[in-house]
């Protein structure tokens, strides 16, 4: 069993570099991919467990109501940036606890399905079940994320 703390802790960890922050961000802004899902798949690496792209279908479904609440805190967030930075602030957190509830419902997920060695790595799976087709440039921005992240 996947623990979300040690998930948790790794993401921390990990996105608390600046490196990783601002590719995961450009990744999220550029192509709408999912951050904690992006560190769920170096935490998955770490462990060496791949998931098929048809797994990553399945956790985009499981957390999406979840996710468009996020989406929805975020930009109120960025909209009390520059006006009200206790707003800001107390916004902020709240985003973070839903991340954190958003990483917890992945692991419990993640801890149901049956987890099989594939060539794929997990950023790739990932991508893969969004658009079949991955251009050079998101290529090439996975391959970075994928060395900074384990």
């Amino acid at each position: 069993m996947l623990s979300a703390e040690e998930y948790w802790q790794y993401s921390i960890q990990r996105y608390g570099k600046s490196e990783v922050k601002n590719l995961c961000l450009g990744l999220q802004n550029d192509y709408h991919v999912n951050v904690n899902i992006l560190l769920l798949c170096g935490f998955l690496d770490k462990l060496s467990l791949r998931l098929r792209p048809s797994q990553f279908i399945s956790l985009r479904k499981s957390i999406a109501e979840l996710d468009q609440q996020i989406q929805l805190l975020r930009i109120k967030r960025v909209a009390a940036k520059h006006q009200d930075q206790a707003s800001y602030r107390q916004l902020l957190e709240q985003e973070l606890e839903l991340e954190r509830q958003q990483q917890v419902s992945l692991i419990k997920r993640v801890n149901q399905m049956k987890i099989e060695n594939t060539d794929c790595s997990n950023l790739n799976a990932y991508i893969l079940s969004i658009s079949k087709q991955v251009e050079p440039e998101l290529q090439q921005r996975l391959n970075s994320l994928h060395c900074l992240l384990n």
